[in-house]
């Protein structure tokens, strides 16, 4: 087992859906998101994946619970928006995702 210090700064925790594809795995998705994201993307975790009712044929909505935290200091709402809003045009770019 592994400990950790307790952080001294709180994280702002963020939930992005996602419509893409069904071929497109968690660990691309996932994995694009941090190469998009701010070194201060600390954690990105899956929390369903829904394909049925309202979700067009050959695509799934992947909901993904995002976390983010500086080390050195409390991260304003600004801040947040602005890399979560530029992560998005990314992802759309780079992937061809859109959003919910």
């Amino acid at each position: 087992m592994t400990f950790r210090a307790i952080p001294r700064f709180p994280a702002v925790v963020a939930d992005l859906t996602v419509r893409h594809r069904i071929e497109l795995p968690f660990a691309e998705l996932a994995k694009a998101v941090h190469a998009a994201s701010p070194t201060w993307l600390e954690d990105v975790t899956p929390v369903v994946r829904y394909s049925g009712e309202g979700v067009t044929a050959g695509e799934v909505k992947t909901t993904l619970r995002l976390t983010y935290r500086m080390q050195d200091r409390s991260l304003t709402q600004e801040e947040v928006n602005g890399a979560h809003f530029a992560l998005m045009d990314t992802l759309a770019r780079r992937l061809g995702v859109s959003f919910q």
